[in-house]
């Protein structure tokens, strides 16, 4: 992401540039995780509910980046449908603790798009690799793939602000439910050695490609109405290792229980650009069968980044003071819907 926020403390966090948002406070991050190792998963998702709120509150361009993504989406509520987005991320993270903790176990199914036999048909013969999303949580998709023969080996970058607290549960480069440790996508020679070595050997990469790390190379392909910059990365793997291709997302579809959505991309005799454009497709397809669930909280289009620019990067002083309370009145009034609802009232 290519801004980088303070937490809601006020204090900077340096995570990197490409982070758009902080993972949050530390004291309330500890106040979460001593909470959690004592709640049902249930619960947690509630206790987090003031946070999230408070988070969709105070930064205004994060929200405003999800809004316009929601809007392009067809949303009819972008407002609404952004705060949805806030939800899922953090219901999402809540079971990354909790499986990552050994507290939860996850329940995924296979959904079925497109023809069987045509997409085994395009995938035989060649080394496999998975183009996944900032959607859901791709990593709870590895036991299910594995179980069809492709003994998923995940690549990812190390995110250093996912806050040791939380057991690091934002950090793609920690491995998730006993699958197999990822290979860190550092661009180094070695890296690169161990990508063709893990695919020679009959292992299946998988990464996420729907977000362009600054300082990597990009390609603009129609996306969602407008162009969209995309890495160029993962088609430049596909086309050196002469490997299939497969666009996954893998969706929340309540506690700890997910489901797996997967298309071909057309690889075969494309160049790098025809690749991601069809990868882009495909994550078209599959984004508007949960539009809540696409973690890119940053302007994804380059014409979204001018007038994202120009909003404040925080909410007022006035509102940042009363904000919280704001904040845990919403939760308060959340919880007890909640809780009325499990009475039966």
């Amino acid at each position: 992401m290519p801004m980088a926020s303070p937490a809601p403390s006020g204090e900077p966090r340096h995570d990197g540039s490409w982070r758009a948002v902080s993972s949050g406070p530390e004291r309330g991050l500890r106040i979460l995780h001593t909470l959690f190792c004592f709640v049902p998963l249930r619960v947690a998702y509630v206790l987090v509910l003031p946070v999230v709120c408070t988070w969709f509150l105070h930064y205004n361009r994060p929200r405003g980046a999800v809004i316009r993504a929601m809007r392009r989406l067809g949303s009819k509520v972008p407002f609404l449908a952004a705060f949805g987005v806030y939800l899922q991320f953090a219901f999402t993270l809540v079971d990354r603790w909790y499986v990552r903790t050994g507290r939860a176990k996850t329940r995924v199914r296979m959904a079925k798009l497109g023809s069987e036999r045509w997409e085994l048909d395009a995938l035989a013969g060649r080394p496999l690799v998975i183009l996944g999303s900032h959607c859901g949580a791709l990593e709870f998709g590895a036991g299910p793939l594995d179980a069809l023969g492709w003994k998923v080996r995940p690549l990812a970058h190390p995110d250093t602000g996912a806050d040791p607290l939380l057991s690091q549960v934002g950090d793609p480069s920690q491995e998730v439910d006993g699958g197999r440790p990822p290979i860190v996508a550092d661009g180094s020679m070695a890296a690169g050695l161990r990508m063709r070595r893990a695919l020679s050997e009959g292992e299946t990469l998988a990464m996420k490609a729907d977000r362009a790390i600054p300082g990597t190379e990009r390609v603009d392909v129609p996306f969602l109405g407008s162009t969209a910059s995309f890495p160029e990365g993962p088609a430049r793997l596909v086309l050196s290792t002469g490997a299939s291709a497969l666009a996954v997302s893998v969706f929340r579809e309540g506690a700890a229980r997910y489901v797996i959505h997967k298309s071909v991309v057309r690889s075969k005799g494309r160049d790098e650009r025809r690749i991601m454009a069809d990868y882009a497709r495909c994550l078209e397809e599959h984004l508007r069968l949960a539009p809540h669930q696409w973690f890119n909280f940053y302007p994804f289009w380059e014409e979204d980044r001018a007038p994202l620019e120009e909003l404040p990067e925080t909410v007022p002083p006035l509102m940042r003071r009363f904000g919280p309370w704001v904040a845990a009145g919403a939760g308060l009034g959340l919880l007890t819907e909640v809780a009325l609802r499990a009475l039966g009232l």
